[in-house]
């Protein structure tokens, strides 16, 4: 199942990608940059280009 993580650089940053590797088969991963836990409230433009690139391939 495709899985997406998308990361504060300022919160958990790449380790839930880390985290997420061994259990996710095809894991894709977005760290965004100036941004801490509240990824889509805290920088929505980002998450949004981020959602919009990974469901199609879903």
């Amino acid at each position: 199942m495709p899985v997406l993580a998308v990361a504060g650089r300022q919160s958990v940053a790449g380790r839930l990608g880390s985290a997420l590797r061994d259990r996710a088969e095809h894991l894709s991963e977005v760290l965004v940059e100036e941004c801490g836990h509240f990824v889509a409230e805290e920088a929505p433009g980002p998450f949004h280009e981020a959602l919009s690139r990974f469901l199609p391939a879903a």
